[in-house]
């Protein structure tokens, strides 16, 4: 393709001239077609997946066919974090690196927010829901007149069936607290802080008073509580269950060595069935009917190494390191099988529409041509990436002009919207706000204090 002499005029940002040109079959949309840029920890439901996708939000995916996912819809505000912590009934508890938020859920689209908590930052992984109380651990810095003080602070709400959440208390130290687990049983609170495990009274609220502490606890990944047994998955993965027989003691009555696992372990448990799943994507089941000699029930590996997993009845979604989610059919538990995948693709940035093909800025994806002349069934049918993040693309004529996260600008050729080719690359040495070709000139603003540019052909 002949490429046309471009003029690089660059303006500061302390002024500009905007120049329009007419003749463009271009439409621009805020989205089209749903990427994400990770995905932590997905949540399934009977007939939806909800998954937490950075700053495209939440994306709901209809699951009810699991074998053709398809998609249902999308929420996202004006926030960049989004990490999904709960889901309980019709309502989604979500982390958006400062307040904790409480969405209600109709028909797997998120509708009403409510704010659970503002002004803190929440400790990651410090949290604990269930269906009458949510606790989390959070921490503050606090200004003092000379110095800076770290403090942290653990709040109690009670939740109504109706979602309505009231505040019960709060426990605060002077101190950023490294607790490793936070589990309610009964009226209890049994609190980690890395020292020592201790027990609180929930029935005196809000004095909140400790009625136990269990010192030299060994390492562990996880625990929990039924019928006053206290079952712990320690660092060498050991499954270990204990008599409370006094709050401040525990008794040893049975144990079992899991192996094959890996990195992080979580585990969950439903009546006697614990379910331990391993970070290299291990899953194993143990029967702890009989604490005193607990069975394994099978292992199976899903060839998937990562943290974060959802399982609901016969299905699991489990995302992997390259932004796709893995959708297994465990009615034979003994044997997973894995029946769909869905693939997010990248981070959506920007669009631009011409004819019946969409051309999408998705970061560290590049640039993706998408046939959306069936908008119920949108599809890829070419794209192009190299060293670089595309974040706002322009397109005129058939070359579309790519600003990326750095200084380069990038333009394609897309006469051949499945065969998309780079004619060229400038680096304006700054950081590029916005470019604006008009006949044989390209205007770029870039923030920069010298001019020194390149064009590669």
């Amino acid at each position: 393709m002949k490429i046309k002499l471009i003029l690089i005029m660059f303006l500061l940002l302390t002024g500009g001239i905007v120049h329009s040109q007419d003749g463009f079959n271009i439409e621009k949309r805020s989205s089209l077609y749903t990427f994400w840029e990770f995905s932590p920890k997905p949540c399934l439901t009977d007939e939806y997946l909800y998954l937490p996708t950075g700053y495209s939000g939440i994306t709901t995916i209809d699951i009810s066919d699991p074998e053709q996912p398809t998609f249902h819809s999308n929420y996202r505000d004006e926030f960049r974090y989004y990490n999904i912590l709960a889901m309980y009934e019709s309502f989604l508890y979500v982390d958006i690196g400062f307040p904790v938020l409480g969405f209600s859920l109709n028909d797997g689209v998120i509708e009403d927010r409510i704010h659970v908590l503002n002004g803190y930052r929440l400790s990651k992984t410090n949290y604990f829901f269930s269906d009458n109380y949510i606790f989390l651990l959070l921490f503050e810095w606090i200004e003092h007149e000379r110095w800076w003080e770290l403090t942290s602070d653990l709040i109690g709400y009670s939740r109504s069936n109706e979602g309505q959440l009231t505040y019960i208390c709060r426990l605060r130290w002077n101190d950023y607290v490294r607790c490793r687990k936070i589990y309610a049983y009964g009226n209890q609170l049994w609190f980690d802080n890395e020292r020592v495990l201790e027990i609180y009274d929930m029935e005196q609220l809000p004095q909140f008073p400790v009625i136990g502490r269990i010192h030299d606890l060994p390492a562990y990944y996880d625990f929990s509580i039924s019928e006053n047994k206290f079952t712990v998955l320690f660092g060498d993965y050991t499954l270990t269950t204990y008599e409370i027989s006094d709050i401040d003691s525990l008794t040893e009555i049975g144990s079992i060595e899991l192996e094959g696992g890996e990195g992080v372990a979580v585990m969950s448990r439903i009546d006697d069935v614990i379910t331990v799943h391993f970070e290299n994507g291990l899953y194993s089941r143990i029967n702890v009917s009989n604490p005193e000699e607990p069975e394994l029930m099978y292992n199976f590996e899903f060839g998937i190494p990562h943290r974060h997993r959802s399982i609901h009845n016969d299905l699991a979604a489990i995302p992997d390191d390259e932004l796709r989610v893995h959708l297994f059919d465990l009615s034979d538990p003994e044997h997973p099988e894995e029946i769909s995948v869905i693939d997010g693709g990248g981070q959506a940035l920007d669009v631009e529409i011409v004819g019946e093909t969409a051309y999408v800025a998705a970061e560290r994806q590049g640039v993706i041509a998408i046939d959306v002349s069936d908008t119920d069934n949108p599809t890829e049918i070419g794209r192009f990436s190299g060293d670089w993040f595309a974040t706002k693309i322009t397109i005129e004529d058939d070359v579309c002009y790519v600003i990326t996260a750095d200084s380069i600008v990038v333009l394609l050729d897309i006469s051949d919207p499945e065969d998309i080719i780079e004619v060229a690359e400038i680096d304006t040495r700054g950081h590029v706000t916005a470019l604006n070709p008009v006949d044989e000139l390209l205007y770029i603003t870039s923030v920069m204090s010298t001019i020194n540019s390149r064009i590669k052909s």
